[in-house]
């Protein structure tokens, strides 16, 4: 089964023991996509490359370390790939969410979310959500204020 995972949170490189797990698995075929770069509060993190026992596809960014604003330069790889799961580990809100739901094309996509807080989102960013909470085939929520949250927008309890 091909696989890919796309997230920020692999530009780090202490956060790849889960991907090293899941490709050790039989018949997976994992590959990760990571930003080249990302911003955080202390500076920016570069993806220096690291020697994995799966694929590693690395794209440029813009608006890198904005959770909902950032988005992918080009998704290209993703596409050509015609993979058999994506899993997106993005809020279901932001850019980044509604390229992985498009350029999944068939495939179905799993979005794991940490989102557990109602605040006021631009008219953008809710029309963005309903869209991607309907594509994706099913949610992961990181902890029980986030399926609450999901559970709220709609998406079925079997879906999360």
């Amino acid at each position: 089964m091909r696989v890919w995972v796309v997230s920020h949170a692999y530009v780090t490189p202490v956060n790849h023991d889960k991907l090293r797990a899941l490709a050790a698995l039989p018949d997976i075929e994992l590959t990760v996509m990571v930003p080249d770069t990302w911003r955080t509060a202390t500076g920016m993190i570069r993806w220096s490359g690291l020697d994995t026992p799966y694929g590693v596809v690395v794209s440029r960014i813009a608006r890198s370390g904005r959770i909902g604003a950032y988005r992918y330069r080009d998704l290209t790889p993703l596409r050509r790939a015609r993979p058999d799961v994506v899993h997106a580990e993005v809020e279901p809100w932001s850019l980044a969410a509604l390229q992985c739901v498009r350029a999944a094309g068939r495939a179905p996509v799993v979005l794991f979310t940490w989102e557990n807080l109602e605040g006021p989102r631009r008219r953008v960013s809710r029309v963005v959500e309903r869209f991607v909470l309907r594509r994706v085939a099913h949610v992961i929520a990181g902890n029980e204020g986030a399926r609450a949250r999901i559970l709220r927008r709609g998406v079925p309890a079997a879906r999360v």
